[in-house]
């Protein structure tokens, strides 16, 4: 530092030095979690993971809980979905400095109910849409909470119809369909 008068003023003067050092290494972290798929029979389902942190990565996807053979890097591909496709993956990102984990699912699409047409003697029709060879459960309420069942169906050609005669003693009634593992 120097110090020196010019016409009765003081002049301060310092070196400033600027000091660059190499990026800190960090453990892996997700950018991009895999999200869950849903998925009809015979479709194709993408998981994808992005990490953040110091690179290289090491990837290993899981299926419920096993490691899937050959399948190490950020994207998984699940060719013609079947059945026993269904459920937990996990993916495994790595590098030198830790491992990070995370989970998503492989679902089937939930059945849809549609075209709902009222009898005469107040006899409820509607159909339930899913996959075909599947069996469904329909489920009735009046309160969204309590739910019994009204009927079990075997899903041929990807719809079946549904008869509720007991709906017209109701105010108000609720359905649902879920499949049956």
């Amino acid at each position: 530092m120097n110090n020196t008068s010019e016409n009765g003023r003081n002049l301060l003067v310092d070196a400033v030095r600027l000091r660059f050092s190499a990026a800190q290494s960090s453990a892996p972290f997700l950018v991009k979690n895999p999200a869950d798929q849903y998925v009809r029979i015979g479709d194709e389902a993408t998981f994808v993971v992005v990490p953040g942190g110091t690179a290289p990565f090491t990837y290993q996807w899981q299926f419920e809980g096993q490691d899937i053979p050959a399948a190490t890097n950020n994207v998984l591909t699940i060719s013609n979905v079947q059945l026993g496709n269904l459920g937990s993956y996990s993916v495994l990102v790595g590098n030198n400095l830790g491992t990070v984990a995370d989970q998503s699912r492989l679902l089937l699409i939930p059945p849809m109910l549609s075209t709902f047409s009222v009898d005469p003697d107040n006899t409820l029709r509607f159909l339930v849409e899913g996959e075909s060879g599947l069996s469904y459960t329909i489920e009735v309420s009046t309160n969204l909470i309590d739910w019994t069942v009204l009927t079990n169906i075997e899903m041929e050609g990807g719809s079946a119809q549904v008869i509720d005669s007991v709906s017209s003693n109701q105010t108000m009634r609720f359905y649902r369909a879920r499949w049956n593992q």
